[in-house]
Protein backbone atom coordinates (compact mmCIF):
# COMPACT_ATOMS: atom_id res chain seq x y z
CA UNK A 1 0.00 0.00 0.00
CA UNK A 2 1.21 3.14 -0.57
CA UNK A 3 1.64 5.94 2.01
CA UNK A 4 1.39 10.04 2.09
CA UNK A 5 4.59 11.27 1.37
CA UNK A 6 5.94 13.20 4.62
CA UNK A 7 5.28 16.50 4.52
CA UNK A 8 7.60 19.33 5.75
CA UNK A 9 7.19 20.78 9.93
CA UNK A 10 5.68 23.60 10.08
CA UNK A 11 7.90 26.06 12.81
CA UNK A 12 5.43 25.80 16.04
CA UNK A 13 5.84 21.60 15.20
CA UNK A 14 9.56 21.79 14.86
CA UNK A 15 9.91 23.07 18.10
CA UNK A 16 7.59 20.13 19.50
CA UNK A 17 9.69 17.56 18.28
CA UNK A 18 12.79 18.98 19.25
CA UNK A 19 11.20 19.24 22.55
CA UNK A 20 9.81 15.71 22.58
CA UNK A 21 13.51 14.15 20.80
CA UNK A 22 13.09 10.63 20.15
CA UNK A 23 10.77 9.74 21.80
CA UNK A 24 7.63 10.78 19.54
CA UNK A 25 6.99 11.65 15.68
CA UNK A 26 4.76 14.40 15.44
CA UNK A 27 4.00 13.46 11.79
CA UNK A 28 0.37 13.10 10.72
CA UNK A 29 -2.88 14.71 11.35
CA UNK A 30 -2.67 13.39 15.13
CA UNK A 31 0.69 12.19 16.35
CA UNK A 32 -0.21 13.11 20.12
CA UNK A 33 -3.24 10.97 20.76
CA UNK A 34 -1.64 7.97 21.98
CA UNK A 35 -0.10 10.19 24.92
CA UNK A 36 -1.69 10.63 27.86
CA UNK A 37 -3.67 13.85 28.15
CA UNK A 38 -1.35 15.41 30.88
CA UNK A 39 1.81 14.53 28.68
CA UNK A 40 0.30 15.94 26.08
CA UNK A 41 -0.70 19.16 27.68
CA UNK A 42 2.95 19.62 29.28
CA UNK A 43 4.65 19.09 25.56
CA UNK A 44 2.41 21.67 24.46
CA UNK A 45 2.95 24.14 26.76
CA UNK A 46 6.55 23.80 26.96
CA UNK A 47 6.52 23.68 22.86
CA UNK A 48 4.10 26.74 23.44
CA UNK A 49 6.28 28.50 25.24
CA UNK A 50 9.42 28.27 23.79
CA UNK A 51 8.20 29.01 20.07
CA UNK A 52 6.85 32.89 21.52
CA UNK A 53 10.42 33.03 23.51
CA UNK A 54 12.08 32.53 19.99
CA UNK A 55 9.70 34.68 18.34
CA UNK A 56 9.86 37.45 20.52
CA UNK A 57 6.38 37.82 21.10
CA UNK A 58 5.38 40.41 23.91
CA UNK A 59 2.28 40.46 26.53
CA UNK A 60 1.35 38.41 29.44
CA UNK A 61 0.79 34.92 28.41
CA UNK A 62 -1.65 32.60 30.41
CA UNK A 63 -0.83 28.93 30.76
CA UNK A 64 -2.77 26.64 28.58
CA UNK A 65 -6.18 25.62 28.75
CA UNK A 66 -7.42 22.25 28.64
CA UNK A 67 -10.16 20.65 26.40
CA UNK A 68 -13.12 19.03 28.21
CA UNK A 69 -12.70 16.66 26.31
CA UNK A 70 -9.43 15.50 25.51
CA UNK A 71 -10.13 12.69 23.55
CA UNK A 72 -13.55 11.58 21.47
CA UNK A 73 -14.38 15.04 20.94
CA UNK A 74 -14.30 15.64 16.79
CA UNK A 75 -18.15 16.86 15.81
CA UNK A 76 -17.21 16.53 12.11
CA UNK A 77 -15.40 13.80 11.07
CA UNK A 78 -14.85 12.43 7.15
CA UNK A 79 -14.14 9.49 4.91
CA UNK A 80 -13.09 9.53 1.42
CA UNK A 81 -14.64 6.39 -0.68
CA UNK A 82 -12.40 4.70 -2.41
CA UNK A 83 -12.72 0.98 -4.33
CA UNK A 84 -9.69 -1.02 -3.76
CA UNK A 85 -9.34 -4.91 -3.75
CA UNK A 86 -12.73 -5.48 -5.09
CA UNK A 87 -14.74 -3.64 -2.81
CA UNK A 88 -15.43 0.03 -1.33
CA UNK A 89 -12.95 0.64 1.90
CA UNK A 90 -12.84 4.49 3.64
CA UNK A 91 -10.11 5.98 3.92
CA UNK A 92 -9.53 9.27 6.04
CA UNK A 93 -6.58 10.44 3.42
CA UNK A 94 -7.91 12.80 0.95
CA UNK A 95 -6.09 11.04 -1.29
CA UNK A 96 -7.29 7.62 -0.20
CA UNK A 97 -4.56 6.31 1.34
CA UNK A 98 -3.49 5.70 4.96
CA UNK A 99 -1.32 4.65 7.37
CA UNK A 100 -2.26 2.52 9.77
CA UNK A 101 -1.02 4.38 13.05
CA UNK A 102 -2.59 7.56 11.85
CA UNK A 103 -5.22 5.82 10.98
CA UNK A 104 -5.79 4.76 14.26
CA UNK A 105 -4.88 7.96 16.01
CA UNK A 106 -7.43 9.93 14.01
CA UNK A 107 -9.82 7.30 15.04
CA UNK A 108 -9.07 8.00 18.83
CA UNK A 109 -10.57 11.56 18.53
CA UNK A 110 -13.87 11.03 16.80
CA UNK A 111 -17.40 9.87 18.41
CA UNK A 112 -17.54 6.31 19.12
CA UNK A 113 -20.97 6.97 16.98
CA UNK A 114 -19.50 8.22 14.09
CA UNK A 115 -17.42 4.97 13.91
CA UNK A 116 -20.34 2.98 14.00
CA UNK A 117 -22.16 4.97 11.72
CA UNK A 118 -19.05 4.77 9.42
CA UNK A 119 -19.74 1.04 9.87
CA UNK A 120 -22.94 0.50 8.73
CA UNK A 121 -22.47 2.94 5.80
CA UNK A 122 -19.72 0.97 4.38
CA UNK A 123 -21.68 -2.23 4.41
CA UNK A 124 -24.19 -0.75 2.45
CA UNK A 125 -22.13 0.19 -0.28
CA UNK A 126 -20.80 -3.11 -0.47
CA UNK A 127 -24.22 -4.27 -0.99
CA UNK A 128 -24.79 -4.69 -4.74
CA UNK A 129 -28.28 -2.65 -4.53
CA UNK A 130 -26.25 0.63 -3.81
CA UNK A 131 -23.54 0.26 -6.21
CA UNK A 132 -24.96 2.90 -8.25
CA UNK A 133 -24.14 5.20 -5.42
CA UNK A 134 -21.15 4.00 -4.27
CA UNK A 135 -19.50 4.67 -7.61
CA UNK A 136 -20.47 8.41 -7.53
CA UNK A 137 -19.58 8.94 -3.82
CA UNK A 138 -16.75 11.29 -2.91
CA UNK A 139 -17.10 11.41 1.03
CA UNK A 140 -19.08 10.65 3.63
CA UNK A 141 -19.09 13.33 6.13
CA UNK A 142 -20.79 13.50 9.60
CA UNK A 143 -21.55 16.10 11.51
CA UNK A 144 -23.85 17.69 14.29
CA UNK A 145 -23.71 17.59 18.42
CA UNK A 146 -22.57 14.87 20.74
CA UNK A 147 -26.27 14.07 20.85
CA UNK A 148 -27.64 14.49 17.21
CA UNK A 149 -25.99 13.65 14.07
CA UNK A 150 -26.39 14.77 10.26
CA UNK A 151 -25.17 12.33 7.00
CA UNK A 152 -23.41 13.99 4.26
CA UNK A 153 -23.32 12.62 0.93
CA UNK A 154 -20.72 14.21 -1.05
CA UNK A 155 -21.22 13.21 -4.61
CA UNK A 156 -19.93 13.66 -8.02
CA UNK A 157 -22.92 12.95 -9.89
CA UNK A 158 -26.68 12.31 -9.17
CA UNK A 159 -28.97 10.05 -11.81
CA UNK A 160 -32.00 8.22 -11.07
CA UNK A 161 -30.29 4.98 -9.87
CA UNK A 162 -28.01 7.34 -7.14
CA UNK A 163 -30.80 9.16 -6.23
CA UNK A 164 -33.24 6.29 -5.45
CA UNK A 165 -30.40 4.78 -3.54
CA UNK A 166 -29.57 7.93 -1.64
CA UNK A 167 -33.53 7.80 -0.86
CA UNK A 168 -33.52 4.36 0.58
CA UNK A 169 -30.33 4.84 2.38
CA UNK A 170 -31.75 7.78 4.08
CA UNK A 171 -34.68 6.41 5.13
CA UNK A 172 -32.16 3.69 7.11
CA UNK A 173 -30.29 6.08 8.81
CA UNK A 174 -33.69 7.88 9.92
CA UNK A 175 -35.10 4.64 11.24
CA UNK A 176 -32.07 3.36 12.67
CA UNK A 177 -32.07 4.44 16.28
CA UNK A 178 -28.24 5.95 15.86
CA UNK A 179 -29.30 9.37 16.71
CA UNK A 180 -29.18 10.38 12.83
CA UNK A 181 -31.36 13.62 12.94
CA UNK A 182 -31.36 14.47 8.97
CA UNK A 183 -29.34 13.94 5.91
CA UNK A 184 -28.22 15.56 3.02
CA UNK A 185 -26.72 15.14 -0.52
CA UNK A 186 -23.78 17.64 -1.59
CA UNK A 187 -22.92 17.76 -5.16
CA UNK A 188 -19.63 18.27 -6.16
CA UNK A 189 -19.40 17.66 -9.83
CA UNK A 190 -15.35 18.46 -9.31
CA UNK A 191 -14.55 15.57 -7.06
CA UNK A 192 -12.63 18.54 -4.98
CA UNK A 193 -9.93 17.04 -2.76
CA UNK A 194 -12.03 19.12 -0.05
CA UNK A 195 -14.69 17.36 1.51
CA UNK A 196 -17.09 20.49 1.72
CA UNK A 197 -15.87 22.99 -1.17
CA UNK A 198 -18.97 24.94 -1.71
CA UNK A 199 -16.43 27.32 -4.20
CA UNK A 200 -16.07 24.55 -6.56
CA UNK A 201 -19.52 22.90 -6.40
CA UNK A 202 -21.34 25.78 -7.25
CA UNK A 203 -22.49 27.17 -3.73
CA UNK A 204 -25.67 25.90 -1.69
CA UNK A 205 -27.42 25.01 -4.97
CA UNK A 206 -25.27 21.98 -4.56
CA UNK A 207 -27.40 21.02 -1.64
CA UNK A 208 -30.20 18.65 -1.28
CA UNK A 209 -32.38 17.28 1.90
CA UNK A 210 -33.14 13.92 2.21
CA UNK A 211 -34.80 13.94 5.37
CA UNK A 212 -35.02 15.97 9.00
CA UNK A 213 -34.44 19.70 9.55
CA UNK A 214 -32.85 22.31 7.45
CA UNK A 215 -29.98 23.22 10.20
CA UNK A 216 -28.06 21.45 12.66
CA UNK A 217 -28.48 23.16 16.20
CA UNK A 218 -26.04 22.84 19.52
CA UNK A 219 -26.15 25.02 23.04
CA UNK A 220 -23.21 26.31 24.42
CA UNK A 221 -23.00 29.67 27.03
CA UNK A 222 -27.20 29.59 27.84
CA UNK A 223 -27.52 30.06 23.57
CA UNK A 224 -28.43 27.73 21.01
CA UNK A 225 -27.17 28.35 17.77
CA UNK A 226 -28.20 27.57 14.71
CA UNK A 227 -26.13 26.77 10.86
CA UNK A 228 -26.38 25.12 7.71
CA UNK A 229 -25.21 21.60 7.37
CA UNK A 230 -22.34 22.95 4.89
CA UNK A 231 -21.57 25.80 6.98
CA UNK A 232 -18.13 26.45 8.75
CA UNK A 233 -18.08 25.60 12.97
CA UNK A 234 -16.34 24.54 15.99
CA UNK A 235 -15.13 21.09 15.49
CA UNK A 236 -14.42 20.72 19.24
CA UNK A 237 -17.71 21.96 20.39
CA UNK A 238 -17.09 20.76 24.20
CA UNK A 239 -14.64 23.99 24.04
CA UNK A 240 -16.59 26.26 22.99
CA UNK A 241 -18.43 27.17 26.23
CA UNK A 242 -14.76 27.97 27.60
CA UNK A 243 -13.79 29.90 24.60
CA UNK A 244 -17.10 32.17 24.96
CA UNK A 245 -16.20 32.38 28.69
CA UNK A 246 -12.22 33.56 28.40
CA UNK A 247 -13.07 35.97 25.10
CA UNK A 248 -15.80 37.58 27.68
CA UNK A 249 -13.18 37.66 30.27
CA UNK A 250 -10.52 39.49 27.94
CA UNK A 251 -12.61 42.19 26.70
CA UNK A 252 -13.94 43.04 30.59
CA UNK A 253 -17.47 41.88 29.33
CA UNK A 254 -19.96 44.24 31.55
CA UNK A 255 -23.60 45.70 30.59
CA UNK A 256 -23.40 48.94 32.34
CA UNK A 257 -19.63 49.69 30.82
CA UNK A 258 -20.21 48.69 26.95
CA UNK A 259 -23.70 50.37 26.85
CA UNK A 260 -22.18 53.05 24.28
CA UNK A 261 -19.78 50.70 22.60
CA UNK A 262 -20.04 48.94 19.54
CA UNK A 263 -18.52 45.17 18.96
CA UNK A 264 -17.19 44.21 15.51
CA UNK A 265 -17.14 40.44 14.65
CA UNK A 266 -15.00 39.54 11.73
CA UNK A 267 -15.18 36.16 10.08
CA UNK A 268 -18.47 35.92 12.81
CA UNK A 269 -20.03 32.61 10.86
CA UNK A 270 -23.25 31.83 12.54
CA UNK A 271 -22.80 34.40 15.25
CA UNK A 272 -20.98 32.30 17.74
CA UNK A 273 -19.37 35.42 19.25
CA UNK A 274 -21.50 38.13 18.06
CA UNK A 275 -24.70 36.66 19.53
CA UNK A 276 -23.38 35.85 22.61
CA UNK A 277 -21.06 39.14 23.78
CA UNK A 278 -23.11 41.21 21.48
CA UNK A 279 -26.00 41.87 23.77
CA UNK A 280 -23.69 43.70 26.34
CA UNK A 281 -22.97 46.47 23.91
CA UNK A 282 -24.74 49.26 22.22
CA UNK A 283 -23.94 47.95 18.93
CA UNK A 284 -23.12 44.41 17.39
CA UNK A 285 -22.01 44.19 14.08
CA UNK A 286 -21.05 40.95 12.47
CA UNK A 287 -19.56 39.96 8.80
CA UNK A 288 -18.87 37.05 7.25
CA UNK A 289 -18.21 35.73 3.63
CA UNK A 290 -20.85 33.05 3.75
CA UNK A 291 -24.06 34.16 3.00
CA UNK A 292 -25.77 30.64 4.90
CA UNK A 293 -23.96 31.68 8.19
CA UNK A 294 -24.95 34.99 7.95
CA UNK A 295 -29.02 34.16 7.44
CA UNK A 296 -28.67 32.03 10.49
CA UNK A 297 -27.36 34.13 12.53
CA UNK A 298 -29.68 36.53 11.79
CA UNK A 299 -32.49 34.22 12.62
CA UNK A 300 -30.88 33.51 15.92
CA UNK A 301 -31.57 37.57 16.95
CA UNK A 302 -35.10 36.58 17.21
CA UNK A 303 -34.62 34.26 19.66
CA UNK A 304 -32.35 36.00 21.56
CA UNK A 305 -34.04 35.99 25.37
CA UNK A 306 -32.17 38.58 27.06
CA UNK A 307 -31.20 40.85 24.18
CA UNK A 308 -31.42 44.71 25.63
CA UNK A 309 -34.20 46.48 23.45
CA UNK A 310 -31.42 48.92 23.38
CA UNK A 311 -28.78 46.77 21.91
CA UNK A 312 -28.79 47.05 17.60
CA UNK A 313 -27.19 44.19 16.54
CA UNK A 314 -26.35 43.46 12.76
CA UNK A 315 -25.18 40.90 10.81
CA UNK A 316 -23.64 41.51 7.12
CA UNK A 317 -22.36 39.30 4.26
CA UNK A 318 -19.21 40.41 2.56
CA UNK A 319 -15.65 39.44 1.80
CA UNK A 320 -13.69 41.17 4.65
CA UNK A 321 -10.98 43.00 3.27
CA UNK A 322 -9.86 46.52 3.79
CA UNK A 323 -11.91 48.18 1.12
CA UNK A 324 -15.00 45.81 2.33
CA UNK A 325 -14.77 47.10 5.81
CA UNK A 326 -14.48 50.59 4.60
CA UNK A 327 -17.62 50.05 2.64
CA UNK A 328 -20.07 47.77 5.24
CA UNK A 329 -19.41 49.29 8.46
CA UNK A 330 -20.12 53.17 10.51
CA UNK A 331 -18.06 55.83 9.98
CA UNK A 332 -14.99 55.34 12.13
CA UNK A 333 -15.23 57.73 15.15
CA UNK A 334 -18.42 57.91 15.55
CA UNK A 335 -18.78 55.54 19.01
CA UNK A 336 -15.72 54.01 20.62
CA UNK A 337 -15.43 50.53 18.94
CA UNK A 338 -14.16 46.78 20.49
CA UNK A 339 -13.21 44.87 17.20
CA UNK A 340 -12.81 41.29 17.81
CA UNK A 341 -11.61 38.71 14.30
CA UNK A 342 -11.36 34.66 14.47
CA UNK A 343 -9.94 34.36 10.84
CA UNK A 344 -9.21 30.86 8.73
CA UNK A 345 -6.21 29.54 9.15
CA UNK A 346 -4.24 31.09 6.04
CA UNK A 347 -4.99 34.79 8.55
CA UNK A 348 -5.86 37.63 7.53
CA UNK A 349 -6.16 39.09 3.53
CA UNK A 350 -3.01 41.78 2.96
CA UNK A 351 -4.47 45.39 4.32
CA UNK A 352 -7.03 43.95 7.08
CA UNK A 353 -5.18 44.93 10.37
CA UNK A 354 -4.22 48.43 8.86
CA UNK A 355 -7.69 49.21 8.20
CA UNK A 356 -9.16 47.77 11.49
CA UNK A 357 -6.35 49.70 13.37
CA UNK A 358 -7.95 52.67 11.19
CA UNK A 359 -10.57 52.74 12.69
CA UNK A 360 -9.05 52.97 16.16
CA UNK A 361 -10.82 50.36 18.07
CA UNK A 362 -9.57 50.76 22.23
CA UNK A 363 -9.43 46.79 22.20
CA UNK A 364 -8.49 43.84 19.77
CA UNK A 365 -9.66 40.53 20.05
CA UNK A 366 -7.19 38.76 17.59
CA UNK A 367 -7.78 34.65 17.59
CA UNK A 368 -5.77 32.28 15.72
CA UNK A 369 -6.06 28.52 14.71
CA UNK A 370 -2.55 28.50 13.30
CA UNK A 371 0.53 29.25 15.52
CA UNK A 372 3.02 29.74 12.97
CA UNK A 373 1.12 33.02 11.50
CA UNK A 374 1.53 34.58 14.99
CA UNK A 375 4.41 36.22 15.02
CA UNK A 376 4.25 38.11 11.44
CA UNK A 377 0.20 39.16 11.81
CA UNK A 378 1.45 40.40 15.16
CA UNK A 379 4.53 42.67 13.82
CA UNK A 380 1.49 44.07 11.80
CA UNK A 381 -0.64 45.00 15.02
CA UNK A 382 2.59 46.87 16.03
CA UNK A 383 3.68 48.26 13.00
CA UNK A 384 -0.51 50.32 12.97
CA UNK A 385 0.08 51.08 16.36
CA UNK A 386 -0.72 48.61 18.83
CA UNK A 387 0.47 46.02 21.38
CA UNK A 388 0.00 42.58 23.00
CA UNK A 389 -1.80 42.69 25.70
CA UNK A 390 -2.83 39.24 26.63
CA UNK A 391 -2.19 35.68 25.54
CA UNK A 392 -4.67 33.36 26.17
CA UNK A 393 -3.82 29.49 24.81
CA UNK A 394 -6.77 27.14 24.01
CA UNK A 395 -6.27 23.22 23.30
CA UNK A 396 -8.82 23.53 20.90
CA UNK A 397 -7.58 20.56 19.06
CA UNK A 398 -6.25 17.52 21.36
CA UNK A 399 -4.07 14.74 20.02
CA UNK A 400 -2.76 16.97 17.27
CA UNK A 401 0.15 19.62 17.12
CA UNK A 402 -2.44 22.30 16.77
CA UNK A 403 -4.04 25.38 19.17
CA UNK A 404 -6.20 27.82 19.09
CA UNK A 405 -4.42 31.00 20.94
CA UNK A 406 -6.32 34.29 21.88
CA UNK A 407 -4.37 38.18 21.37
CA UNK A 408 -5.98 41.08 22.87
CA UNK A 409 -4.23 43.76 21.99
CA UNK A 410 -4.26 47.51 22.81
CA UNK A 411 -3.12 51.01 21.25
CA UNK A 412 0.72 52.14 22.38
Amino acid sequence: MNYFPRLPLSPFVQTMQAIAGNEICITGAAPLAPLSYGDEMALKQKAFTEFFRKKRVEGDWEPLAASPFSRLYRTTTKRRVVFAFGKYVLSMGDAGRDRPDETRNEAMLEPRQHTALYELLLKKLNEPLFSPMAKRCNYLIIRGSYKEFCVIFNMHKLDGPTVRNLKILGAHLSGAGMGVVSSFVFLDPSSSKYYIDKRESGGRGGVKKLFGPDTLRFSAGGQTYVYDALSFSQVNQSMVPLMLKKAAGLLEVAVKENAGIRLVDLYCGYGLFTLFLGKHFGEAWGIDCDPASIRRARDSVGHLKDLPASCKMRFMTGQITSRGLEEMLPIRGDIPEVVMLDPPRGGTEKGVIGAIANRMPFKVLHIFCNVDIIPEELDQWRRVGYSVSRVLPLDMFPGTPNLEVMVLLKPR
